[in-house]
């Protein structure tokens, strides 16, 4: 079973920094876990060509290279600090639900900045957690019977007022 690369994103806030989100290699494309209003692509899977001043001839870096990841990571680092690099087993949409809630959101509550870990998670901005709550609370609407809603009346020793 091949190991998923992933890292850590940080956000800078003023004088310090918090964790925004999370960066998942799945092998044929880079998934980026990060809130919407940051307007990053969610999925990066188009060749990276890099040439230098040193080298006359440009490198094509694919999405199934081992070094796509570093240049999916080089291209968000122009916005966010790099934090934690390692690897996981899965990269299921339950691995990046657990990332962002270990590395993201767990982070945020400890360093008591849960108002801004609850607000973005509520919006749902982060993807995942949208087709996570798109596949499993989204129903179909209420049935309805037709008939009209009960009313309260006000009876005898009632507290409605009338």
């Amino acid at each position: 079973m091949p190991d998923h690369r992933y890292a850590v994103l940080w956000e800078y806030a003023g004088a310090t920094t918090r964790p925004a989100g999370v960066v998942l290699d799945r092998g044929d494309h880079v998934v980026v876990e990060a809130p919407n209003d940051m307007m990053f692509p969610a999925r990066f899977d188009e060749p990276f060509v890099v040439g230098g001043i040193n080298s006359p001839t440009p490198i094509t870096y694919r999405p199934r290279d081992r070094q796509y990841f570093d240049q999916v990571l080089i291209e968000l680092s122009r916005t966010f600090a790099i934090g934690e690099r390692a690897t996981v087993s899965s990269a299921s949409e339950g691995t990046l639900l657990r990332l962002l809630r270990d590395k993201v959101w767990a982070p945020l509550r400890e360093s008591h900045t849960e108002h801004y870990a609850v607000q973005r998670a509520r919006g749902g901005c982060y993807p995942v957690v949208r087709r996570h709550h798109d596949q499993h609370y989204r129903g179909a609407a209420p049935q309805t019977s037709g008939e009209p809603a009960p009313r309260a009346t006000a009876g005898e020793n009632s507290l409605i007022a009338a």
